[in-house]
Formats: C-alpha cells, structure tokens, sequence
C-alpha cells in the first residue's frame, strides 16, 4: 500500500506537516506526527523500485521539510503521553536512515535531535523528582497517591520512547554517533545508571549502553565505556527488577557476540558467566513475571558458550536444560535458532561423546514443533535432523520414552514429533 502512497507525497505532504504542531487537539498532532515515517517511507520504496519522479533528493527534501516541525513540537509537547507517541513515530523516521543513505541526518540535525532529547531527559528527570517530592508531603491521600502513580508510568513511557531514539540513532550512525552522545547524553545517562536511581531509569540507562555495544563494537569503540560498564552490567545481573535484570544480561550478551578479547577479556568473561548462571538459577528464576530476564540470560550464556572453550564445556548443559524458552519470543527464536545450528554442527559439548543428550534435545524439539517460538524454516532443518536419527541411531527414539523429561511432551508434541520423522 505504501508503494501507492508515492504519488500523492508532494500533495499531502504540506497539509500533514504542518499538522504535527495543531494546539487544538493531540490526537491530531499525534496521527500527523505517525504519518511522517510513512510518508518517507513511501519515497524510499518507489526510490528502490526505481518509480519515474522517485529520487534521492526527493527523501532528502522531505525529511529536512518535515525535521524542524518535529523538533520544533517535541520540544513544546505539553502533554506527557501524547509525546511518548511522539517520540516513537519519530524513533521510526530515524531508523529509515538504516535502509537509505538519503534519510540519513546531516551533522547540525543530529547534533540537534540529540539537544532535543537531551532536553526532554532533563525534563522528565525534573518531573520525577517533583513527584518524589509531593509523595514526601505527610497528607497525600489514596486518590493523589493513584494519580502519582499514573504520571510515574507515564513518565516511564516518555524514558524509554527518549532511549529507543538514541537508540535508533546508533543503530544508523554506529560510532559516528558516539561524539553527540558524549557530549549532550552520557553524563545523564550516566547519573541514571547509579545505583540510587529509580529501577525503570537504571533499566533505561543500561539499554543504551547495550545499544553502545551492540553498534560500536566493530570498530573497538566501545571498548572505553567497558570499564564503567561491564561492573554495572555484573551487579544489575541480579538486581531485584526484572526490566533491570533483563537490561543487564542482555548487555553481557552483546559483549559476548560483539566484543574483542582485548575489550571483553577470558576473566571477564568468567565472571559474566558465573553471574549469568546466578540469575538462572535462582529459585524465582522461571516465574512468569522473571521468566523474560531469565530467558535472555539463557541467551547470552549460550553467545559466552560459542567464544569460550572453558565455560562452553559445562555451560552447555546447563544451557539446554532451561530449553525451551517461552517468556522473550524474540530471545526464544534467537536461542532456538542456536540449539538448532549446533547440532546440525554435531557439538559434542553439548550432544556428549556419545550423543548422551540427544534424548533430552529431541524433547526440547517436540515441544517447539508447532507453536511460534521457532523461525519460518526452522521446522524443516529439525524435520531433517530428526529424519537422521531416525535413520543413523534409531535406538535413540526406541529408548526416548524412558528419558525423564518424556512426560513433558503432551499428547500433541508426540504428533508433532511423528509427523516431522515420518513427512
């Protein structure tokens, strides 16, 4: 539909624009404000499909004609939910500069993009401690006590919208980024990160540096933030908050898959472990309201795995026994994907010498062959590999039913399971 969309850019673009900014409603500001990545969206396809009258100069016009606006109406947004909406529209149009070099900002808009968000974190901090400082009064009472609180999700909200957009701004502008970030955001980030900060903002301040990880590594430039780092990232490992938990573990698996062995040395990564292993095997570790952490500490124990020949030879196993994942789904079909790579690769490590744990692999199969938690495509290279078993060590699917992991698998997993052998 977006395709179609092309042709009437250069109508609808000076109505909507202007829109971004009408003081009489906010869901008019807000739709015109969703509509802005749409629209240039729809001049990158027509660009890429080469469409007559689709040029770069074209995407690049429209977003220096829709940027001031923006700016301009983030930094006035009175309302707090209206500009969490805002925010997010805007993290989209950023990110379209990942899939075309024409929509990408020039130096003065990054440098003032990231003004504006250095001025909406300072404001929502302000708000924050406002708050705090109402909920100090001695008579606040049960319907004030309701209200704070709904601003303090809300405010929540505008934090991680204000993260996502400097988080986008890695993913397109990677190290080139780091020079703006420094300047304007790290020392707030920073002061978010200490341990007296409130639990969402810890959370908030430890996603961006993983987002420093996970775009800056290539180069070795986010070895200097290591050292203040990866401290931070072994103590929230185990921090009572599961959005802080998830945070913390999610970092130690970018360093894991992103970082050199000078940034993330083998003693580091003994600690990373041992603290990954920490979180998963706490007694509340698979609870509903923890599972998300403890799934993508399963994540990046199996990333530690993959690097570290010393702690792959124990930490297999324990990586397989918390499969299959359920909580994160993206983490799940990421971690899924893995166990799948590494027994088409015949990993002895985590199979055994001899094939001890295949049983229990054919298991974790069965209860992953028909739901959501695998990847398209997944299901026809576990089909493949069963058909191997079945074929070159069939007394592993005779003695299966005596493994005691076998009651785990319903009714319907028995099926999933015979059908993939036999299709």
């Amino acid at each position: 539909p977006l395709s179609g969309t092309f042709r009437y850019v250069n109508q609808v673009a000076p109505i909507l624009v202007p829109l971004i900014k009408f003081p009489y409603m906010d869901d008019v500001r807000t739709a015109a404000m969703l509509a802005m990545p749409e629209l240039l969206d729809s001049c990158i396809i027509a660009l890429n499909k080469g469409t007559a009258g689709a040029t770069a100069e074209l995407v690049s016009q429209l977003l220096i004609f829709m940027l001031d606006p923006i700016f301009e109406q983030l930094k006035a947004e009175p309302d707090v939910e209206t500009l969490s909406c805002q925010l997010e529209a805007f993290g989209e149009l950023i990110g379209h500069g990942a899939k075309c070099e024409a929509a990408q900002f020039l130096g003065q808009q990054i440098q003032t993009c990231t003004g504006v968000v250095q001025m909406l974190m300072n404001e929502s901090l302000e708000r924050q401690a406002e708050r705090d400082k109402r909920r100090g009064d001695e008579d606040v009472d049960d319907e004030e006590e309701e209200q704070l609180e709904g601003e303090a999700e809300r405010e929540e909200m505008v934090m991680q919208s204000l993260v996502e957009v400097a988080g986008k701004m890695f993913t397109v502008y990677k190290s080139n980024y780091l020079p703006y970030f420094d300047n304007m955001l790290m020392p707030i980030i920073s002061g978010m990160l200490q341990p007296t900060a409130i639990a969402s903002n810890r959370a908030a301040a430890l996603c961006v540096f993983d987002d420093v990880i996970e775009h800056c590594s290539a180069d070795g430039a986010s070895t200097r933030y290591i050292e203040a780092v990866f401290p931070a990232l072994l103590q929230y490992a185990t921090d009572p908050s599961t959005e802080v938990r998830q945070a913390a573990v999610y970092g130690i698996g970018m360093m894991a898959d992103k970082c050199s062995e000078t940034a993330f040395t083998p003693a580091m990564v003994q600690q990373a472990a041992q603290a990954l292993i920490m979180v998963v095997d706490s007694p509340t570790a698979w609870d509903e309201d923890t599972a998300s952490a403890s799934d993508n500490a399963i994540s990046a124990l199996g990333k530690i795995c993959k690097r570290s020949p010393e702690i792959a030879a124990v930490g297999w196993t324990r990586w397989l026994q918390a499969l299959p994942l359920k909580a994160d789904k993206e983490e799940a079909r990421n971690v899924h994907t893995v166990l799948v790579e590494q027994v088409e690769a015949s990993n002895t490590t985590l199979l055994g010498a001899n094939h001890e744990r295949l049983p229990e692999v054919i298991i974790v199969f069965g209860r992953l062959l028909g739901t959501d938690l695998i990847e398209e495509g997944l299901r026809a290279r576990i089909a493949h590999l069963l058909k191997q078993v079945h074929s070159g060590l069939p007394a592993v699917l005779q003695q299966l039913p005596a493994h005691p992991k076998f009651g785990l698998l319903t009714d319907e997993n028995r099926r999933e399971l015979e059908q993939a052998i036999s299709s």
